[in-house]
């Protein structure tokens, strides 16, 4: 024993020794359990005991299956079993049951304890309660996928499922429909009732669309006095116009809400998958102009999308034609956004934004392109250039004598998931001579969910290599802290929707708070977007957030304005106390 004690320990005696390392055991704040071969428990620590609410003498000689609530998946209990019987260490998490019957997610790293001779004789398990985390996480992922209002799906829920079901559809054959609800005229109502009324009326309205239409429809919430329904059964055209009927006549009974007693009418734009789109987006925009023409029509009614060659298609065709041409024209540019340090004040990164400086419709916004992008397969070229311009710039800032900051692009899922993706990022790297260090690449919670070791192993490399990774608009997907922590991630991006509605909505306030205590807890940087308002960045300042990016401080500007700020060394001015 005496080769692995420090001299100071080794002055002791045995027993002093040994005392010692009971006393650390017992008085860690990590939870501790020995048992023998067969799960027999022999010893726990004091942690362990106010962890499950059990008394020593309750729980020494005990199975450990003493803790089982018959929740955790069989597969973790496989796994653990074949770790253990291999002679290695398992690590993973448990759903179990307190002494109190109270449940729990907790973390494990279960160890072989081996004999001189290698066999195993005992083991030690060290165990964390997750709870807190864990009712956390569920919290804001439930939040970030309901509209707070109703507590239906909302839009971004309704275009992932809408994305899932359409990759089966696609396999299958199966036809789909999408319908956009609008209530006619509500406008009027909200402003003669009040909001507080409105609002009392749309919670009415979700309540009969959700209750009344069959299963194989999913009701969500857009936003406003709109409405989504998708239908996952629509091999038949009669269907959906059955459907449809049913809609528009679940608004014959009038609504109530208190003292008031209001006739509503709603007004319906449908489109078809694969009539009308291949893609949640394109199924969206075909129901929304389907919407315009049913409103059009006189209202209270509902209108199919038809594909015409009106001015309209022929400005998308025209458009598509020229963005495949922007890139050669050199049309494109690369905007940056400052990131600005909530301690200091001093900018510390920025972020990569793509303009489309058109010769007609002059400077587009992403939002006009980035989905013909998708659409065409073009993303992936847009992506690697703008990868390029952004690194070739950051490297002539830094060799101009700027202080060198962290720049961050957005990866999209098909650049993801190119099988060159690390090569390519790499010699952009070595070819513009920027140090991967000061390279942070953005990517969506969907894509850590699409191949989950191929996303590993992908992040893990990069991770290897020196480039930082963020999840960008962190809350509006598939929030889970096993990905956190199995993902080699430096930091949260707060979406800005959240940011935007904190003062005024509890639960995003919440949810900005949970998120910022999360990443703390994970020891991860925390950028929060959107930051418009004082009563914002007081909010975040409050909770002592790392760094903000919205237009309060700079809207995403050319190289040569981002250059000038700078040059003058622009900063945010902070409170004295938080400077």
């Amino acid at each position: 024993m005496s080769d692995i004690l420090p001299p100071a320990l080794l002055s002791l005696s045995t027993e002093d020794q040994l005392a010692l390392f009971v006393q650390v055991v017992e008085q860690s704040p990590v939870s501790m359990i020995i048992t023998d071969r067969d799960m027999n428990i022999l010893y726990v620590n004091a942690r362990y005991l106010t962890q499950t609410g059990y008394t020593r003498n309750e729980i020494v000689g005990q199975k450990t299956n003493i803790l089982k609530s018959g929740l955790t998946p069989a597969k973790t209990y496989h796994d653990l079993r074949a770790a253990l019987t291999a002679g290695r260490a398992w690590q993973g998490e448990f759903h179990n049951r307190k002494k109190n019957g109270t449940l729990y997610w907790e973390s494990a790293l279960i160890t072989p304890l081996k004999t001189p001779t290698g066999e195993t004789a005992h083991f030690l398990g060290l165990l964390e309660d997750l709870g807190t985390r864990h009712r956390t996480l569920q919290l804001f992922t439930y939040l970030s996928n309901h509209d707070q209002l109703t507590d239906l799906p909302n839009q971004r829920y309704f275009s992932e499922y809408l994305e899932r079901i359409l990759t089966t559809a696609k396999t299958t054959g199966a036809r789909l429909a999408v319908i956009l609800l609008d209530l006619d005229r509500f406008k009027l109502i909200t402003e003669t009732l009040g909001h507080k009324v409105g609002d009392g009326l749309l919670y009415t309205v979700a309540e009969r669309l959700s209750t009344t239409l069959p299963e194989n429809a999913l009701t969500a919430r857009r936003g406003g006095d709109e409405f989504l329904i998708l239908l996952t059964a629509a091999d038949q055209f009669q269907t959906v116009v059955k459907l449809a009927k049913q809609v528009i006549a679940l608004f014959a009974a009038p609504f109530v809400y208190g003292e008031h007693s209001v006739h509503l009418t709603a007004s319906l734009g449908i489109s078809l998958f694969p009539d009308d789109g291949n893609t949640p987006q394109v199924l969206l925009q075909s129901a929304d102009a389907a919407l315009y023409d049913a409103k059009d029509a006189g209202r209270n009614n509902f209108k199919f999308y038809k594909i015409k060659q009106t001015s309209d298609s022929f400005e998308r065709l025209s458009l598509e034609n020229d963005f495949r041409q922007a890139l050669a024209r050199e049309e494109l540019r690369v905007f940056y956004q400052p990131q600005v340090s909530l301690v200091t004040g001093d900018i510390v990164g920025m972020e990569a934004l793509v303009r489309w400086q058109h010769p007609q419709h002059g400077l587009l916004a992403p939002a006009h392109f980035i989905p013909l992008a998708e659409e065409t397969g073009l993303i992936v070229p847009l992506g690697e250039w703008i990868l390029t311009t952004a690194c070739r710039q950051t490297r002539a800032w830094q060799q101009a004598g700027y202080p060198p900051l962290r720049l961050a692009v957005n990866l999209s899922a098909r650049q993801f998931l190119q099988p060159e993706l690390v090569e390519s990022i790499l010699q952009t790297l070595k070819n513009t001579d920027l140090d991967p260090k000061f390279l942070e690449l953005e990517i969506t919670e969907s894509i850590l969910l699409k191949d989950l070791n191929m996303t590993t192993l992908i992040l893990r490399w990069l991770k290897k290599k020196g480039i930082q990774i963020a999840i960008d608009d962190f809350g509006t997907g598939y929030s889970s802290l096993t990905y956190l922590k199995r993902f080699p991630i430096d930091t949260l991006k707060i979406d800005q929707t959240f940011v935007r509605d904190c003062l005024s909505n509890e639960d995003n306030a919440a949810l900005v708070s949970a998120i910022n205590s999360l990443a703390k807890a994970l020891n991860l940087r925390v950028v929060a977007e959107g930051v418009e308002t004082d009563g914002q960045l007081d909010f975040l300042m409050n909770l002592h957030s790392e760094e903000m990016q919205g237009f309060y401080f700079s809207k995403p500007v050319p190289p040569e304005e981002f250059e000038q700020m700078l040059r003058d060394k622009k900063r945010l001015n902070l409170p004295l106390s938080e400077a």
